[in-house]
């Protein structure tokens, strides 16, 4: 029985929750103008200013399903990892292209930095399920765009009023 609810939640995983995660954040990214770090901003941005009710009230379902099922099954475990790979590679692309346009700092480490946005943006959905707070997911997803102007070389960074 135990096999065929993981072979469920594999497909589950693979057709209906990896597009729409990969659409949410790396679809919405491709329509994005400008350098890379704006362009990243505005997926932050405009995921905060678009979030539902069930975002809120059920989380994330590739999160959701990761911490329940990834320590029971490892391919399933494999399959969710994957899914969050391609999403941090997405960014690291980004951030990658901008450090080739000039517009990211080159000590920045891409890869590094994209895991770290993939994991503060689940955390947050994480924080705002159990707090029923659309106010806190909004400020955690507004705070990483804000983030992002501190990897841009010095002469590019937004001036902060005085």
């Amino acid at each position: 029985m135990f096999t065929g609810i993981a072979s469920l939640h594999t497909e589950a995983v693979d057709e209906v929750v990896k597009g729409l995660l990969l659409e949410r954040w790396l679809g919405l990214l491709d329509q994005q103008t400008g350098d890379s770090l704006t362009a990243l901003q505005g997926v932050f941005r405009e995921r905060a200013g678009s979030l539902t009710a069930d975002e809120i009230a059920l989380g994330c379902p590739l999160n959701n399903l990761a911490q329940e099922m990834s320590p029971l099954d490892e391919r399933f475990r494999r399959l969710v990892d994957a899914t969050f790979e391609a999403w941090r590679k997405g960014f690291a692309q980004a951030l990658e292209r901008g450090q080739a346009e000039g517009t990211v700092r080159q000590d920045v480490d891409a890869r590094k930095v994209a895991a770290f946005l993939v994991a503060a943006a689940e955390g947050s959905y994480g924080l705002a399920k159990s707090a029923n707070s659309r106010t806190m997911l909004r400020s955690n997803l507004e705070t990483l765009a804000t983030y992002l102007d501190g990897l841009r070389p010095a002469g590019q960074r937004p001036r902060i009023g005085r």
